[in-house]
């Protein structure tokens, strides 16, 4: 009777352990097929960036964002170092600073320092209304439009000027690598 016993329980050990390990690779399969599925979604990921002030859906992927993402950003880029007044030039210079590349960032620093120290020695004060824009395929804008400026209350004559906006994409963020104006072509 006990062998009897034994047997019967040795038996349903057995089957229970090969129910187990059955049940332990069909996991370690689900769980193979999981990371494949997340490996490919992340590669193939798309970000949609709706932030306030823009008024239109943009995209970033891990390779380059969108057009209209890099003209919203080049008009607020833009927007932040052109429209400015002694009282709020260090706060918009160092907003600009966090959009700067780390292998630009000492020069554009001491760029934007000595700009800020003549802007508050004169007095000066400026607004840039952008009209019209171009996005080449390597990350660079060139925006167009009005600039205001004045010292104190004088106004200086309205000048169409264009700054090429020059961007770094590293790790999928986006970086400031440079602004320059240039010519206006007509």
């Amino acid at each position: 009777m006990r062998k009897i016993n034994m047997n019967i329980t040795l038996s349903q050990v057995k089957m229970l352990n090969s129910l187990i390990l059955v049940g332990f690779f069909v996991i370690m399969l689900v769980a193979i097929v999981e990371g494949f599925v997340i490996v490919s979604t992340v590669k193939n990921q798309k970000t949609i960036l709706v932030p306030a002030g823009f008024n239109q859906k943009m995209s970033l992927t891990s390779q380059l964002p969108d057009n209209q993402y890099l003209i919203s950003t080049t008009k607020d880029i833009l927007s932040s170092k052109l429209n400015i007044t002694p009282y709020n030039v260090h706060q918009s210079f160092n907003w600009l600073l966090t959009y700067v590349s780390s292998d630009n960032y000492v020069g554009f620093s001491q760029q934007l320092k000595n700009e800020a120290r003549k802007i508050k020695d004169a007095n000066m004060s400026a607004s840039f209304y952008p009209s019209s824009w171009d996005v080449t395929n390597n990350l660079q804008v060139v925006m167009t439009g009005v600039l205001k400026k004045y010292v104190g209350k004088r106004a200086l004559p309205i000048e169409q000027a264009s700054y090429l906006v020059k961007y770094s994409y590293p790790n999928g963020f986006i970086r400031l690598k440079s602004i320059e104006k240039v010519k206006v072509s007509n």
